[in-house]
């Protein structure tokens, strides 16, 4: 599987079972997996991903709205907190990534933030 690409296309039921297996299991392959899924709250295609992804990157100037929900509802951070910091990544820079394991971590480009 070296130096494959994989494109999952939603509606493949086998494809479907790859993408998830890979995601549980990739890391103890040494493989990495980078999914682009539009919303965190796609239903079956990001449930899993959201489970075993290292980090999650969004862009706070086109999607604050999003990125506050997804702080609340995943890292359990308070509707202030979380907009405070949206509008502070939103200033700083285009994106901002959450790694979701220990640390737990919101940084771009020049901030951090450990949670």
């Amino acid at each position: 599987m070296n130096g494959w690409v994989i494109v999952y296309l939603p509606g493949d039921p086998f494809l479907e079972r790859f993408y998830n297996s890979m995601l549980r299991v990739a890391r103890h392959r040494n493989y990495g997996v980078i999914s682009l899924i539009h919303t965190y709250a796609h239903g079956k295609a990001s449930s899993q991903a959201l489970q075993s992804n290292k980090s999650v990157v969004f862009y706070p100037r086109s999607q604050q709205s999003r990125c506050i929900q997804f702080r609340k509802d995943y890292l359990q951070l308070s509707s202030n907190y979380s907009k405070e910091l949206v509008r502070k990544f939103a200033s700083l820079g285009r994106w901002m990534c959450i790694q979701m394991h220990s640390p737990v971590c919101i940084y771009n480009e020049s901030y951090l933030v450990l949670l």
